[in-house]
Protein backbone atom coordinates (compact mmCIF):
# COMPACT_ATOMS: atom_id res chain seq x y z
CA UNK A 1 0.00 0.00 0.00
CA UNK A 2 2.72 2.68 0.97
CA UNK A 3 5.00 1.54 -1.85
CA UNK A 4 2.13 0.91 -4.21
CA UNK A 5 0.75 4.40 -3.68
CA UNK A 6 2.55 5.65 -6.81
CA UNK A 7 3.96 8.70 -5.02
CA UNK A 8 5.23 10.89 -7.80
CA UNK A 9 8.87 11.23 -6.79
CA UNK A 10 11.57 11.91 -9.40
CA UNK A 11 14.48 9.48 -9.48
CA UNK A 12 17.81 11.01 -10.41
CA UNK A 13 21.52 10.40 -9.85
CA UNK A 14 20.99 8.69 -6.53
CA UNK A 15 24.59 8.22 -5.50
CA UNK A 16 24.93 11.99 -5.10
CA UNK A 17 21.30 12.95 -4.46
CA UNK A 18 20.37 10.43 -1.78
CA UNK A 19 20.58 12.90 1.05
CA UNK A 20 18.51 15.47 -0.86
CA UNK A 21 15.78 13.00 -1.73
CA UNK A 22 15.52 11.70 1.83
CA UNK A 23 15.04 15.03 3.59
CA UNK A 24 13.16 14.25 6.73
CA UNK A 25 10.24 16.47 7.78
CA UNK A 26 9.81 17.50 11.42
CA UNK A 27 6.68 16.50 13.54
CA UNK A 28 3.95 18.98 12.55
CA UNK A 29 2.23 21.25 14.92
CA UNK A 30 -1.13 22.37 13.66
CA UNK A 31 -1.64 26.10 14.11
CA UNK A 32 -3.80 28.87 12.79
CA UNK A 33 -7.45 29.22 12.00
CA UNK A 34 -9.85 31.39 10.05
CA UNK A 35 -13.21 32.71 11.09
CA UNK A 36 -16.54 31.49 9.84
CA UNK A 37 -19.09 34.17 8.88
CA UNK A 38 -22.20 32.35 10.09
CA UNK A 39 -22.30 29.98 13.01
CA UNK A 40 -25.11 27.91 11.51
CA UNK A 41 -23.09 27.26 8.39
CA UNK A 42 -19.93 25.30 9.28
CA UNK A 43 -20.13 21.58 9.70
CA UNK A 44 -17.34 19.75 11.50
CA UNK A 45 -15.33 19.26 8.31
CA UNK A 46 -16.01 22.75 6.97
CA UNK A 47 -14.75 24.31 10.18
CA UNK A 48 -11.48 22.43 9.87
CA UNK A 49 -11.25 23.33 6.19
CA UNK A 50 -11.67 27.00 7.09
CA UNK A 51 -8.96 26.71 9.68
CA UNK A 52 -6.41 25.66 7.11
CA UNK A 53 -7.73 27.96 4.40
CA UNK A 54 -8.63 24.97 2.25
CA UNK A 55 -11.93 24.57 0.39
CA UNK A 56 -14.33 21.95 1.79
CA UNK A 57 -13.53 18.50 0.48
CA UNK A 58 -15.24 17.63 -2.78
CA UNK A 59 -16.50 14.23 -3.85
CA UNK A 60 -13.41 12.14 -4.57
CA UNK A 61 -15.17 9.01 -5.71
CA UNK A 62 -13.79 9.46 -9.24
CA UNK A 63 -10.36 10.81 -8.28
CA UNK A 64 -7.14 9.22 -9.48
CA UNK A 65 -6.30 6.40 -7.10
CA UNK A 66 -2.58 7.02 -7.63
CA UNK A 67 -2.92 10.26 -5.65
CA UNK A 68 -5.28 8.88 -3.04
CA UNK A 69 -3.38 7.88 0.14
CA UNK A 70 -6.36 8.16 2.46
CA UNK A 71 -6.64 4.54 3.60
CA UNK A 72 -3.13 3.25 3.18
CA UNK A 73 -1.11 1.59 5.91
CA UNK A 74 2.50 2.25 6.83
CA UNK A 75 3.78 -0.63 4.70
CA UNK A 76 1.90 0.70 1.65
CA UNK A 77 3.47 4.16 1.77
CA UNK A 78 6.88 3.51 3.35
CA UNK A 79 9.78 4.57 1.12
CA UNK A 80 11.89 1.64 -0.06
CA UNK A 81 15.49 2.04 1.12
CA UNK A 82 16.69 0.70 -2.22
CA UNK A 83 14.74 3.40 -4.04
CA UNK A 84 16.44 6.08 -1.97
CA UNK A 85 20.03 4.86 -1.70
CA UNK A 86 20.88 2.60 -4.66
CA UNK A 87 23.02 3.78 -7.59
CA UNK A 88 21.32 4.51 -10.88
CA UNK A 89 22.22 2.16 -13.71
CA UNK A 90 21.74 4.96 -16.22
CA UNK A 91 24.15 7.51 -14.71
CA UNK A 92 27.56 8.26 -16.18
CA UNK A 93 30.74 9.91 -14.98
CA UNK A 94 30.26 13.10 -16.99
CA UNK A 95 27.08 14.47 -15.45
CA UNK A 96 24.62 11.66 -15.08
CA UNK A 97 21.73 10.75 -17.36
CA UNK A 98 19.52 13.49 -18.76
CA UNK A 99 16.77 14.04 -16.22
CA UNK A 100 15.02 16.50 -18.54
CA UNK A 101 15.34 17.95 -22.02
CA UNK A 102 14.52 21.59 -22.71
CA UNK A 103 14.29 22.65 -26.37
CA UNK A 104 16.67 19.87 -27.30
CA UNK A 105 19.15 20.62 -24.49
CA UNK A 106 19.70 17.94 -21.84
CA UNK A 107 19.70 18.76 -18.14
CA UNK A 108 22.07 16.37 -16.38
CA UNK A 109 20.78 14.67 -13.24
CA UNK A 110 24.02 15.38 -11.41
CA UNK A 111 23.50 19.12 -11.89
CA UNK A 112 20.10 18.89 -10.22
CA UNK A 113 21.42 16.70 -7.43
CA UNK A 114 24.26 19.16 -6.81
CA UNK A 115 21.80 22.03 -6.54
CA UNK A 116 19.61 20.07 -4.13
CA UNK A 117 22.61 19.07 -2.04
CA UNK A 118 23.70 22.69 -1.83
CA UNK A 119 20.22 23.78 -0.74
CA UNK A 120 19.17 20.94 1.57
CA UNK A 121 22.11 18.58 1.99
CA UNK A 122 23.24 19.50 5.50
CA UNK A 123 19.74 19.32 6.97
CA UNK A 124 18.93 16.05 5.19
CA UNK A 125 22.22 14.51 6.26
CA UNK A 126 21.55 15.38 9.89
CA UNK A 127 18.16 13.68 9.74
CA UNK A 128 19.65 10.57 8.15
CA UNK A 129 22.41 10.42 10.75
CA UNK A 130 19.87 10.43 13.58
CA UNK A 131 17.70 7.85 11.81
CA UNK A 132 20.63 5.49 11.33
CA UNK A 133 21.99 5.97 14.85
CA UNK A 134 18.52 5.38 16.32
CA UNK A 135 18.23 2.17 14.30
CA UNK A 136 21.65 1.06 15.51
CA UNK A 137 20.82 1.88 19.14
CA UNK A 138 17.68 -0.22 18.93
CA UNK A 139 19.76 -3.14 17.66
CA UNK A 140 22.22 -2.65 20.53
CA UNK A 141 19.38 -2.69 23.06
CA UNK A 142 17.65 -5.66 21.45
CA UNK A 143 14.59 -3.55 20.59
CA UNK A 144 12.44 -4.40 17.59
CA UNK A 145 10.58 -1.69 15.69
CA UNK A 146 8.03 -3.24 13.37
CA UNK A 147 5.74 -1.93 10.67
CA UNK A 148 2.98 -2.05 13.29
CA UNK A 149 4.97 0.35 15.49
CA UNK A 150 5.50 2.69 12.54
CA UNK A 151 1.82 2.55 11.65
CA UNK A 152 0.96 3.40 15.25
CA UNK A 153 3.35 6.38 15.18
CA UNK A 154 1.79 7.54 11.92
CA UNK A 155 -1.72 7.20 13.36
CA UNK A 156 -0.68 9.04 16.52
CA UNK A 157 0.23 12.07 14.40
CA UNK A 158 -2.97 11.85 12.38
CA UNK A 159 -5.01 11.86 15.58
CA UNK A 160 -3.05 14.88 16.82
CA UNK A 161 -3.90 16.72 13.62
CA UNK A 162 -7.60 15.98 14.11
CA UNK A 163 -7.68 16.80 17.80
CA UNK A 164 -4.85 18.84 19.34
CA UNK A 165 -6.81 18.89 22.62
CA UNK A 166 -6.54 15.14 23.12
CA UNK A 167 -3.23 14.55 21.42
CA UNK A 168 -2.71 10.92 22.36
CA UNK A 169 -1.96 11.37 26.06
CA UNK A 170 -3.32 8.58 28.22
CA UNK A 171 -3.63 6.23 25.30
CA UNK A 172 -4.76 2.83 26.47
CA UNK A 173 -4.63 -0.04 24.00
CA UNK A 174 -8.29 0.53 23.21
CA UNK A 175 -7.58 4.20 22.49
CA UNK A 176 -4.63 3.37 20.25
CA UNK A 177 -6.70 0.94 18.24
CA UNK A 178 -9.85 3.10 18.14
CA UNK A 179 -11.34 4.32 14.91
CA UNK A 180 -10.93 7.92 13.82
CA UNK A 181 -11.65 9.90 10.67
CA UNK A 182 -8.55 8.78 8.77
CA UNK A 183 -9.80 10.18 5.49
CA UNK A 184 -10.19 13.67 6.95
CA UNK A 185 -6.85 13.51 8.76
CA UNK A 186 -5.06 12.47 5.55
CA UNK A 187 -6.72 15.32 3.68
CA UNK A 188 -5.59 17.88 6.26
CA UNK A 189 -2.08 16.40 6.36
CA UNK A 190 -1.83 16.62 2.58
CA UNK A 191 -2.66 20.32 2.74
CA UNK A 192 -0.13 20.97 5.51
CA UNK A 193 2.67 19.21 3.63
CA UNK A 194 1.81 21.08 0.43
CA UNK A 195 1.96 24.47 2.12
CA UNK A 196 5.25 23.63 3.83
CA UNK A 197 6.72 22.15 0.64
CA UNK A 198 7.39 18.81 2.35
CA UNK A 199 6.97 15.62 0.35
CA UNK A 200 5.11 12.62 1.73
CA UNK A 201 8.37 10.64 1.52
CA UNK A 202 10.07 13.23 3.74
CA UNK A 203 7.26 13.11 6.27
CA UNK A 204 7.23 9.31 6.36
CA UNK A 205 10.97 9.28 6.97
CA UNK A 206 10.37 11.39 10.08
CA UNK A 207 7.74 8.90 11.22
CA UNK A 208 10.24 6.07 10.81
CA UNK A 209 12.87 7.99 12.79
CA UNK A 210 10.41 8.83 15.57
CA UNK A 211 9.35 5.19 15.81
CA UNK A 212 12.93 4.21 16.65
CA UNK A 213 13.36 7.16 19.02
CA UNK A 214 10.13 6.32 20.84
CA UNK A 215 11.18 2.69 21.31
CA UNK A 216 14.46 3.83 22.90
CA UNK A 217 12.74 6.47 25.04
CA UNK A 218 10.20 3.98 26.39
CA UNK A 219 12.98 1.52 27.18
CA UNK A 220 15.05 4.09 29.07
CA UNK A 221 12.30 5.83 31.05
CA UNK A 222 12.07 4.61 34.64
CA UNK A 223 9.70 6.00 37.28
CA UNK A 224 9.88 6.21 41.07
CA UNK A 225 6.95 5.06 43.19
CA UNK A 226 6.43 8.67 44.26
CA UNK A 227 5.88 9.68 40.61
CA UNK A 228 3.37 6.88 40.10
CA UNK A 229 1.51 7.81 43.26
CA UNK A 230 1.33 11.45 42.19
CA UNK A 231 0.02 10.40 38.78
CA UNK A 232 -2.60 8.23 40.44
CA UNK A 233 -3.81 11.03 42.69
CA UNK A 234 -4.02 13.44 39.74
CA UNK A 235 -6.22 11.12 37.71
CA UNK A 236 -8.16 8.99 40.20
CA UNK A 237 -9.22 11.52 42.81
CA UNK A 238 -12.28 13.68 42.03
CA UNK A 239 -12.78 13.92 38.28
CA UNK A 240 -14.90 16.12 36.07
CA UNK A 241 -17.06 14.66 33.31
CA UNK A 242 -17.29 17.40 30.69
CA UNK A 243 -18.67 18.01 27.22
CA UNK A 244 -16.81 20.47 25.05
CA UNK A 245 -17.21 22.41 21.81
CA UNK A 246 -14.21 23.75 19.89
CA UNK A 247 -14.71 26.81 17.66
CA UNK A 248 -12.46 28.96 15.45
CA UNK A 249 -13.23 32.37 17.01
CA UNK A 250 -14.80 34.14 19.98
CA UNK A 251 -17.86 35.60 18.15
CA UNK A 252 -18.92 32.11 17.08
CA UNK A 253 -18.43 30.86 20.64
CA UNK A 254 -20.53 33.67 22.09
CA UNK A 255 -23.27 33.17 19.50
CA UNK A 256 -23.42 29.44 20.14
CA UNK A 257 -23.49 29.99 23.91
CA UNK A 258 -26.57 32.19 23.44
CA UNK A 259 -28.22 29.45 21.37
CA UNK A 260 -27.48 26.97 24.17
CA UNK A 261 -29.10 29.33 26.66
CA UNK A 262 -32.20 29.37 24.43
CA UNK A 263 -32.51 25.61 24.67
CA UNK A 264 -30.21 24.08 22.04
CA UNK A 265 -28.91 20.75 23.37
CA UNK A 266 -25.18 20.84 24.03
CA UNK A 267 -24.68 17.40 22.47
CA UNK A 268 -26.39 18.48 19.26
CA UNK A 269 -24.39 21.70 19.13
CA UNK A 270 -21.13 19.80 19.57
CA UNK A 271 -21.98 17.27 16.85
CA UNK A 272 -22.95 19.98 14.40
CA UNK A 273 -20.60 22.87 15.11
CA UNK A 274 -17.47 21.63 16.91
CA UNK A 275 -14.30 21.79 14.81
CA UNK A 276 -12.80 18.98 16.89
CA UNK A 277 -13.22 15.93 14.69
CA UNK A 278 -12.49 13.50 17.49
CA UNK A 279 -14.79 14.82 20.22
CA UNK A 280 -17.46 16.58 18.16
CA UNK A 281 -19.29 13.59 16.63
CA UNK A 282 -20.00 11.85 19.99
CA UNK A 283 -21.51 15.05 21.41
CA UNK A 284 -18.31 16.63 22.71
CA UNK A 285 -17.80 14.20 25.59
CA UNK A 286 -14.27 14.16 27.02
CA UNK A 287 -12.72 11.50 29.20
CA UNK A 288 -13.05 12.23 32.94
CA UNK A 289 -10.09 14.28 34.17
CA UNK A 290 -8.82 15.56 37.49
CA UNK A 291 -7.62 18.98 38.55
CA UNK A 292 -4.06 17.76 38.16
CA UNK A 293 -4.52 16.06 34.79
CA UNK A 294 -2.00 17.85 32.63
CA UNK A 295 -3.44 16.05 29.58
CA UNK A 296 -6.04 18.85 29.56
CA UNK A 297 -4.90 22.48 29.16
CA UNK A 298 -4.90 24.32 32.48
CA UNK A 299 -7.51 26.96 31.48
CA UNK A 300 -10.00 24.19 30.66
CA UNK A 301 -9.29 22.31 33.90
CA UNK A 302 -9.74 25.45 35.97
CA UNK A 303 -12.99 26.33 34.21
CA UNK A 304 -14.39 22.79 34.49
CA UNK A 305 -13.85 22.55 38.24
CA UNK A 306 -15.36 26.02 38.70
CA UNK A 307 -18.67 25.03 37.09
CA UNK A 308 -21.81 23.70 38.73
CA UNK A 309 -23.33 20.55 37.28
CA UNK A 310 -25.23 21.45 34.09
CA UNK A 311 -23.60 24.88 33.77
CA UNK A 312 -22.01 26.05 30.50
CA UNK A 313 -18.77 28.02 30.64
CA UNK A 314 -17.97 31.37 29.13
CA UNK A 315 -15.84 31.09 25.94
CA UNK A 316 -12.31 29.95 26.84
CA UNK A 317 -9.32 30.53 24.59
CA UNK A 318 -6.60 27.89 24.30
CA UNK A 319 -4.08 28.67 21.57
CA UNK A 320 -5.89 29.63 18.36
CA UNK A 321 -9.14 27.95 19.41
CA UNK A 322 -12.11 28.90 21.57
CA UNK A 323 -13.95 26.37 23.74
CA UNK A 324 -17.26 25.97 25.52
CA UNK A 325 -17.56 23.47 28.37
CA UNK A 326 -20.54 21.91 30.08
CA UNK A 327 -20.04 20.09 33.35
CA UNK A 328 -22.04 16.86 33.32
CA UNK A 329 -21.01 15.56 36.75
CA UNK A 330 -18.13 15.02 39.12
CA UNK A 331 -17.10 11.50 40.04
CA UNK A 332 -14.66 9.78 42.37
CA UNK A 333 -13.02 6.47 41.58
CA UNK A 334 -13.08 5.34 45.18
CA UNK A 335 -9.71 3.66 44.76
CA UNK A 336 -6.90 4.46 47.18
CA UNK A 337 -4.32 1.78 46.24
CA UNK A 338 -2.28 2.99 43.30
CA UNK A 339 -0.17 -0.20 43.05
CA UNK A 340 -2.89 -2.04 41.13
CA UNK A 341 -2.68 0.62 38.44
CA UNK A 342 1.10 0.50 38.03
CA UNK A 343 1.14 -0.64 34.38
CA UNK A 344 -1.46 1.95 33.38
CA UNK A 345 0.32 4.72 35.27
CA UNK A 346 3.66 3.85 33.68
CA UNK A 347 2.04 3.92 30.23
CA UNK A 348 0.52 7.34 30.93
CA UNK A 349 3.80 8.82 32.09
CA UNK A 350 5.69 7.36 29.15
CA UNK A 351 3.20 8.74 26.67
CA UNK A 352 3.29 12.22 28.16
CA UNK A 353 7.06 12.44 28.57
CA UNK A 354 8.06 10.70 25.37
CA UNK A 355 8.35 13.81 23.18
CA UNK A 356 10.84 15.55 25.48
CA UNK A 357 12.81 12.32 25.87
CA UNK A 358 12.87 11.82 22.10
CA UNK A 359 14.18 15.35 21.54
CA UNK A 360 16.96 14.70 24.04
CA UNK A 361 17.79 11.41 22.32
CA UNK A 362 17.90 13.15 18.94
CA UNK A 363 20.55 15.56 20.19
CA UNK A 364 22.65 12.94 21.96
CA UNK A 365 22.59 10.49 19.03
CA UNK A 366 23.64 13.26 16.66
CA UNK A 367 26.49 14.40 18.90
CA UNK A 368 27.90 10.91 19.45
CA UNK A 369 27.74 9.79 15.82
CA UNK A 370 31.07 9.11 14.09
CA UNK A 371 30.40 10.59 10.65
CA UNK A 372 32.69 10.63 7.62
CA UNK A 373 31.40 12.81 4.79
CA UNK A 374 32.96 12.06 1.42
CA UNK A 375 31.50 15.03 -0.45
CA UNK A 376 33.74 18.08 0.34
CA UNK A 377 31.04 20.71 -0.18
CA UNK A 378 28.53 18.77 1.91
CA UNK A 379 31.17 18.29 4.62
CA UNK A 380 31.69 22.04 4.72
CA UNK A 381 27.94 22.75 4.92
CA UNK A 382 27.45 20.20 7.66
CA UNK A 383 30.35 21.54 9.74
CA UNK A 384 28.93 25.07 9.49
CA UNK A 385 25.47 23.84 10.48
CA UNK A 386 26.71 22.01 13.54
CA UNK A 387 28.83 25.00 14.53
CA UNK A 388 25.79 27.30 14.37
CA UNK A 389 23.67 24.86 16.41
CA UNK A 390 26.24 24.75 19.23
CA UNK A 391 26.67 28.52 19.48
Amino acid sequence: MFRRAALKTITFSRCNAAFAVAIVGSVLTVIGCSSSKELEGPTVRQAVAQRYNDPPRKDTSTSDSADDNRNQSWTDQSPDDNDVFSDSANSNSAGGFAIATINGHDIAANHLSRMMLDQHGADALEQLIVLERARQRCEELGLTVSDVDMQREYDRRLKTILSPLVSGVDESKADRDSEFDREEAERILKGILKRRNISKVQYLSSIKRNSYLRAIANHEMQFQDSELRQEFEAHYAEQAVVRHIQLPNKPDAEKLRAMLADGLAFEDAASRHSANLRTGPPGGLLKPFGEGSIDIPEPLRRAAFGLDVGEVSEPIQVGPWWHLLKLEKKVTNGETDWAGYRAELVARLRERRADAQMQSLYRSLLEEADVKINDPELAHQYANRQSQLTQ
